[in-house]
């Protein structure tokens, strides 16, 4: 599996950095909402035109890092799958007759169809996911740190 992930490393690092602004994005959209909270309360006029700014800017820097992100994950599974899928094949391909005949055709085709999808979905797709997750865990420990040290700490324990 190593040989496909490092031949698609260029996709996979923009995904996982994607992911991981977008990790950061969700983390300053939770600062951002407090911010705008606290103007709200303090019923501060002059900045809520800036804070509004600043959330459009905001959404659309969203949405730019989630096309990207989804772009390059396409690209990237399509490229995977493609690569695993022509490996297989040629190895199907490479059999002895006598090897080939005392398999039923189905389980070629179930290689080629059902566990191609359960190796895509519970291994490729998960990669990055699970870096982004940790990486949010350590963002919002820290946010929390920031904010309330004992709480943080009564937390982790």
């Amino acid at each position: 599996m190593n040989k496909y992930l490092k031949s698609n490393k260029a996709s996979l690092s923009i995904w996982i950095v994607m992911s991981l602004l977008e990790t950061f994005l969700s983390i300053y959209m939770a600062l951002y909402l407090q911010q705008i909270i606290d103007i709200g309360v303090a019923n501060q006029g002059k900045e809520i035109v800036y804070s509004v700014v600043k959330g459009i800017v905001f959404c659309v820097a969203i949405m730019l890092v989630n096309y990207f992100m989804t772009l390059f994950y396409a690209k990237y599974i399509k490229d995977v799958m493609s690569q695993l899928r022509t490996d297989i094949f040629k190895n199907i391909i490479g059999f002895d007759i006598n090897r080939f005949n005392d398999e039923k055709s189905a389980k070629y085709i179930s290689v080629l169809s059902n566990d191609m999808e359960r190796v895509e979905q519970d291994y490729f797709k998960n990669i990055p996911n699970i870096v982004s997750e940790i990486v949010l865990l350590i963002m919002a420990i820290g946010v929390l740190f920031y904010f309330s040290p004992i709480l943080a700490v009564i937390n982790i324990l």
